[in-house]
């Protein structure tokens, strides 16, 4: 009797188990845990690149209400803020290398370093996240650098725009 009793306990012990775990399904609604809306810019020119380029970088807000331009003044740049709105993104990213006048090319400098790389990212609740790459430029050899400079006075490193609805 003791057996059996033993038995029944721990099979109404497991059953009230099993229930209590599927009892507690995902009954809380859903849960939104996007993020806020982004936009994100970023630049970064090789260790040579501001010894013989003035960089500008002109872009507008996440919102698509402010314009700004800035002059680079470090290897690395990054600017990223909140899209207010949350609506569908707008805006423009252009940077612009103008050669310096005055430069010193070395000839104990075997290899300048001219290579760039930008990005713009953005995320949204409606399309998602998205996000645009681009690299260029190159390794130069000092011997090559004034022809470099000179077939190069302006560079059109990046020139994107984009206008509610481009990205879905």
């Amino acid at each position: 009797m003791k057996k059996s009793s033993a038995i029944y306990l721990c099979a109404l012990f497991f059953g009230l188990f099993a229930l209590s775990l599927t009892s507690c399904s995902d009954d809380d609604g859903i849960v939104d845990y996007d993020q806020v809306p982004y936009l994100r810019y970023n630049l970064e020119v090789g260790a040579n690149f501001m010894q013989f380029y003035d960089v500008t970088i002109t872009y507008k807000s996440a919102d698509g209400t402010e314009s700004f331009t800035e002059k680079l003044n470090t290897q690395r740049w990054v600017q990223r803020m909140e899209n207010k709105s949350a609506g569908a993104p707008e805006f423009y990213y252009i940077i612009t290398a103008k050669a310096r006048d005055n430069y010193n090319i070395s000839s104990s400098t075997p290899w300048y370093d001219m290579n760039y790389s930008y990005g713009v990212s953005w995320y949204t609740k409606s399309t998602g996240a998205k996000e645009y790459n681009q690299a260029g430029g190159g390794r130069i050899s000092h011997s090559d650098m004034q022809e470099y400079i000179n077939s190069h006075q302006t560079i059109e490193i990046c020139n994107i725009t984009m206008k509610p609805g481009m990205d879905e």
